[in-house]
């Protein structure tokens, strides 16, 4: 799946391949372990929280500059 979507031809065809990878790694290494100490509701919205963080990470290393989609507020 990782060569399949890293040779891909186009962005419909390595986000098709690309996405299964992105959410088993948040699965096995996110979701699962938390879900061993916290309730459900709570592991979902940590493996989001963390996603979004990983995804502003990339786009941060892409830009060269901090971009942060989520904002709470905070100054």
């Amino acid at each position: 799946m990782l060569s399949r979507s890293l040779g891909a031809k186009s962005f419909s065809h390595f986000w098709r391949y690309w996405n299964p990878i992105w959410s088993y790694y948040l699965s096995r290494y996110v979701m699962r372990p938390l879900s061993k100490w916290l309730p459900q509701w709570l592991t979902i919205m940590i493996t989001f929280a963390v996603s979004g963080a990983l995804h502003d990470l990339a786009v941060t290393l892409l830009k060269w500059h901090a971009i942060f989609f989520l904002h709470l507020g905070l100054q």
